[in-house]
C-alpha cells in the first residue's frame, strides 16, 4: 500500500508541475517561428520521456519550428527531461491543425494521411527489417543540447589526449541487468567494468597513467564531461541500463574519442571495426580490444579518429540526421525512435510471437 501511495503521490506531483509549466507557457508571449519550415508533431505516448525531448530538439536544430498537438495525456506526464521541450526555441503547443506543415509526424495512423506525414514507431530494433523505415539516430544526453554544451564539440576534437583509454563506471548497481546478455547477447556494464579493472591491475605503475584512466564512483561535473571524454584517445562504451545503447558512446564520438564497443552492428549504418571503432565480443574479446588499443601507433589512432568524426558528422549530428530523414522522405513511411524500455518491450514482444 505504501508503495502504491508513493507512486500516486509522485504522479500527482508530476501532473501539478506540468500544469504549472503549461500555465507559464500560456501566459508567456508566443515565440515567433525561428525557422521557415514547420514540423507538426502529434504524439500521445508520455513514456517517450527524454527520447522525445531529443527528437524535438533535433528537429529544431535541423531547421524546423516544432508545433506539438495539444494532448493532455502527454503534457500532464512530461518527465525525465521531456519537460524541457517548452524551452526549445520556436516550440509551440498547437490546439488544432497549424495549416500547411512541411513535415507531419504522428505516433498512430490518421484517416487522411498526406505525403508529408510520417508515423513514429518505438519498435527501433525492427528498423533494419523495414525498407520503408528510417532509423532516427540516438543522441547525446538531453542536457548537453539543453545547456548548449554541444557548442564545445569542434574545439574539443583538437584537444591534446592525456591517456590512451578512458572508462567510467559510476552507479554500477543500476546497470546489473541480466537481460543485457539473455536478450542482446552483450556484457552488462558490471561485466565490462570487471574486465577493464582486471586489465588495469596487470599494468605496472609506470604504464597505468598513460594507458588507461579508470573513473569508478567518481562524480564528474556535467559541464566537464565532454572535456573529460576528449582527454583520451579511446572510450570503453559500456551498455546502458535496459539496452546496449548509451549516451556516452555518442558523446565520445562527438569529440573524436574512438569507441571500444560490443554493439557496433546496432548503428545505422553499422560502425566498422578498425574503421571508426574497436569492436569486441565477450570478456576475452574486450581484454584483447584493450590491448589492441594500447598497441596502435599514433598515426593509426589519428586515422581512426578522423573516421569517427566523419561518421558522427554524417549520421549522428542533429542537422545531418534531419537532413538524412528529409532526403529519404519520399521512400519513408515510418520513423523509428529509440525509446529505452518501450523499444526493448517491442523487441521482446516480437521475439515471443510465434513464427507464421
Amino acid at each position: 500500500m505504501r508503495e502504491l501511495l508513493t507512486k500516486l503521490g509522485s504522479r500527482s506531483l508530476t501532473a501539478l508541475n506540468n500544469i504549472r509549466r503549461f500555465c507559464i507557457y500560456l501566459a508567456a508571449s508566443k515565440p515567433t517561428d525561428v525557422c521557415d519550415r514547420i514540423a507538426y508533431v502529434d504524439v500521445t505516448e508520455p513514456a517517450l520521456e527524454r527520447y522525445f525531448y531529443c527528437f524535438v530538439k533535433f528537429l529544431q536544430l535541423g531547421g524546423f519550428s516544432v508545433y506539438l498537438r495539444f494532448r493532455p495525456k502527454l503534457l500532464l506526464n512530461l518527465r525525465n527531461y521531456s519537460e524541457l521541450i517548452y524551452e526549445i526555441p520556436g516550440f509551440r503547443v498547437s490546439f488544432g491543425d497549424p495549416g500547411k506543415a512541411d513535415l507531419v509526424i504522428r505516433d498512430r495512423p490518421s484517416n487522411s494521411r498526406t505525403e508529408e506525414e510520417l508515423l513514429l514507431s518505438t519498435d527501433y530494433f525492427n528498423a533494419a527489417n523495414d525498407p520503408e523505415g528510417f532509423a532516427f539516430p540516438y543522441s547525446m544526453h538531453p542536457l548537453i543540447y539543453h545547456l548548449g554544451l554541444d557548442d564545445q564539440i569542434t574545439s574539443l576534437r583538437a584537444r591534446q589526449r592525456e591517456s590512451r583509454i578512458f572508462f567510467y563506471s559510476a552507479n554500477l548497481e543500476s546497470y546489473r541487468n541480466p537481460e543485457m546478455e539473455t536478450l542482446f547477447g552483450k556484457l552488462n556494464r558490471e561485466g565490462v567494468a570487471e574486465v577493464v579493472r582486471n586489465y588495469a591491475s596487470d599494468l605496472t605503475p609506470d604504464e597505468m597513467p598513460a594507458a588507461i584512466r579508470l573513473a569508478e564512483d567518481e562524480r564528474i561535473p556535467f559541464e566537464d564531461w565532454l572535456p573529460t571524454l576528449a582527454a583520451s584517445s579511446f572510450f570503453v562504451a559500456a551498455p546502458g541500463v535496459v539496452m546496449p545503447y548509451s549516451h556516452n558512446l555518442l558523446e565520445a564520438m562527438a569529440v573524436g574519442t574512438i569507441p571500444i564497443t560490443e554493439y557496433p552492428e546496432l548503428f545505422h549504418p553499422p560502425l566498422e571495426d578498425g574503421m571508426n571503432c574497436i569492436r569486441f565480443s565477450g570478456r576475452e574479446g574486450l581484454r584483447e580490444a584493450l590491448g589492441r588499443a594500447c598497441r596502435l601507433r599514433e598515426d593509426e589512432i589519428d586515422a581512426l579518429r578522423k573516421r569517427v568524426v566523419e561518421y558522427y558528422d554524417t549520421y549522428l549530428d542533429p542537422e545531418s540526421a534531419v537532413s538524412q530523414l528529409l532526403s529519404s522522405a519520399d521512400s519513408v513511411e515510418r520513423i523509428y525512435l529509440l525509446s529505452g524500455h518501450l523499444s526493448v518491450s517491442a523487441l521482446k514482444k516480437r521475439k515471443t510471437q510465434p513464427m507464421n
